[in-house]
C-alpha cells in the first residue's frame, strides 16, 4: 500500500529535489507538495498523510508554526515530521524538536544525504507512524475491553430489590472503569443471604476475581446451612486457584437474614453497623476472622443476632474512608460515628442514608475516593 510523503517547500526546486531522492530509495510511496504552511495545513487535515517534511523558514506560516498546529491536533498529532533547515537554524531547530519534531536535515543537501541520510530517516519515520498506530489501535481496543468488563460487572450488582426477608440497597464506585470489591444478594427458603467482600488491589485482575467470588457465592449459597460453610468453600477455591498469593487476599462479611436474626462470619473486613430499629441506636460488629485465600481449611466462626422489623445493617469496604494517611488506614469507627451522629437519616430512607454517607466520605479530608468503595444496606422487612 502507497504511502503519502508530503513535502512542504517555499522553494519548488527544493522540493523536486526531495522528491526525486525519496522516489529513487523508497517504493511504495506517493509525494505531495506544498508550497507554504497554509497549503501544507490544508493538505494535512484532509488525511492520509504518513509523514511531513517541513521547511523551516517559509513566508506566511512558518514551519514552527506548522509543527505546533500538527502536534496540537488529536487528529495529526501522531504524524511523524522531520523538519529541513539551512546549516546557521540551529536555534529553529532546537525549538522544533522541543515541539514534537521527529528529526532533522539541512540543506543544501549533498549527494551522500540524498542517497543514504534522508531516505533513511524517512524510513525510519515511517516506521514510528507504523507503531504509533499500532498503538493508537491497541490502546483503543483495550479500552473497548475495559468498557464491556465495566457494563458487565455493573450488571452484576444490584443497587436496589425487595426480597420476602428483606430490602437491599447498594452502590459500587470503582476507582477505575473495573475494580475489585463487590456485593451479592441471594434469597434462598427464608434466608437472605448477602456477602460484601474486597479484593486486594483494583484493575482487570481484581475484578475478575471479584466476578469469581460472585459466581462461586450464586452457585454454591443453596448447599451451604451457615455462613462458615460458604466462606470456607469460597476460602478454599481461592487457595486452590491461586496457592495464597498476596495479590487475591480478600475481606469479606457473609451472612444472612431469617425470621427474627441475623448469623454471620467476618473474613478480616471493616466492621458493618447494626441499627435497631426500635430502639433507634446503632452498634458496630466487631467479629474477627481470617482473610480469605491466605490458609487452606481454615475455619470461620458464626456469630448471631437477634434482629426485628425495621432493622438494617450497614456494610462497607475501606475505600469508603482510606484516603491513603496512616491515621485512616484502619479508622473503621468513623463509619460507625457517622452513623451514631447521623441516627435520623436511618429513619429517612435508606436510599438518602446511601446517598449522604458516600457524599460525606467523598469529601473527607479533602480528598476524593482513591481506592474502590462498596456500600450495602440490607433491611429486616
Amino acid at each position: 500500500m502507497s504511502r503519502k510523503i508530503l513535502v512542504v517547500d517555499d522553494m519548488t526546486a527544493n522540493r523536486k529535489i526531495i522528491k526525486a531522492a525519496l522516489a529513487k530509495a523508497i517504493e511504495n510511496i506517493e509525494t505531495v507538495e506544498a508550497e507554504d504552511g497554509y497549503k501544507a495545513i490544508e493538505v494535512i487535515k484532509q488525511g492520509g498523510i504518513s509523514v511531513v517534511i517541513l521547511d523551516i523558514m517559509m513566508p506566511g506560516i512558518d514551519g514552527l508554526d506548522v509543527l505546533a498546529a500538527i502536534k496540537s491536533d488529536k487528529r495529526t498529532c501522531n504524524i511523524p515530521v522531520i523538519m529541513c533547515s539551512a546549516l546557521y537554524e540551529t536555534g529553529s531547530l532546537e525549538k522544533a524538536l522541543k515541539l514534537g519534531a521527529l528529526d532533522y536535515f539541512t540543506k543544501p543537501l549533498t549527494e551522500e544525504q540524498m542517497k543514504i541520510s534522508l531516505p533513511l530517516k524517512i524510513k525510519n519515520a515511517l516506521e514510528h507512524f507504523d507503531n504509533k498506530n499500532e498503538l493508537v489501535m491497541f490502546y483503543e481496543h483495550i479500552k473497548d475491553e475495559m468498557h464491556l468488563a465495566e457494563q458487565i460487572q455493573k450488571a452484576l450488582i444490584t443497587e436496589h430489590a425487595y426480597f420476602p426477608q428483606g430490602e437491599i440497597w447498594g452502590k459500587y464506585i470503582p476507582c477505575e472503569e473495573v475494580g475489585g470489591d463487590m456485593f451479592c444478594i441471594k434469597q434462598v427458603g427464608e434466608k437472605l443471604w448477602f456477602m460484601i467482600a474486597d479484593i486486594s488491589g483494583h484493575g482487570i485482575s481484581a475484578a475478575m476475581i471479584s466476578n469469581m467470588i460472585n459466581i462461586i457465592f450464586m452457585t454454591t449459597v443453596e448447599s451451604c446451612h451457615m455462613p462458615d460453610q460458604l466462606a470456607k468453600k469460597i476460602n478454599n477455591t481461592l487457595f486452590e486457584v491461586f496457592g495464597g498469593s498476596k495479590f487475591v487476599l480478600t475481606s469479606a462479611f457473609i451472612g444472612f437474614m431469617d425470621k427474627n436474626s441475623i448469623i454471620y462470619v467476618n473474613s478480616g473486613h471493616p466492621y458493618p453497623v447494626l441499627y435497631n430499629f426500635g430502639q433507634n441506636k446503632v452498634e458496630s460488629l466487631s467479629a474477627n476472622g481470617f482473610l480469605l485465600g491466605v490458609l487452606e481449611d481454615c475455619g470461620f466462626q458464626n456469630v448471631e443476632r437477634k434482629i426485628g422489623k425495621g432493622d438494617a445493617i450497614l456494610l462497607y469496604t475501606d475505600g469508603l474512608f482510606d484516603k491513603g494517611m496512616n491515621s485512616e488506614f484502619a479508622a473503621w469507627d468513623s463509619v460507625y460515628e457517622y452513623c451514631k451522629n447521623n441516627i435520623e437519616h436511618f429513619g429517612k430512607g435508606k436510599e438518602q442514608l446511601l446517598s449522604s454517607l458516600i457524599d460525606f466520605f467523598s469529601n473527607k479530608g479533602g480528598k476524593s475516593f482513591i481506592d474502590d468503595v462498596a456500600v450495602l444496606i440490607v433491611e429486616k422487612t
